[in-house]
């Protein structure tokens, strides 16, 4: 697995929003938009809690648990599969999707990931600030 995005790891969730996707914003301005279904194994469980962002709410409150810790680990496997490991020992997968970009990620800087639909990675470079 690939250490990326870049500049994710350490950044804190400040805000989730949900409107057809999950949209999870960092402290510095970046942002991981979810569209396709996603998972979160909760601080303590080995068992995964799956969202689907067109209907979060019926576990919204296992995706607010994400809300102000710190990502320690950041990585995408070869198929595309988004691994997002948090302070407290909460972990989120986002797999990719046959037919629909499953997720997407956007900096400060410009950076630009996409996960493409079956996996396939997109990524435009960001400015230097």
């Amino acid at each position: 697995m690939a250490e990326y995005p870049d500049g994710l790891v350490g950044q804190q969730v400040s805000r989730l929003s949900h409107d057809f996707s999950v949209f999870v914003e960092f402290g510095d301005g970046d942002g991981l938009r979810v569209e396709t279904p996603f998972t979160v194994v909760p601080a303590g469980s080995d068992r995964p809690v799956e969202i689907d962002p067109e209907e979060p709410e019926e576990h919204w409150s296992v995706v607010t648990g994400l809300l102000h810790q710190r990502v320690v680990h950041a990585a995408v496997g070869p198929q595309g599969v988004l691994s997002l490991l948090f302070a407290r020992g909460d972990r989120m997968e986002c797999p990719p999707h046959s037919q629909h970009e499953a997720w997407t990620f956007t900096s400060q800087t410009g950076e630009l990931v996409v996960c493409t639909p079956g996996g396939d990675l997109a990524r435009w470079a960001g400015r230097t600030l």
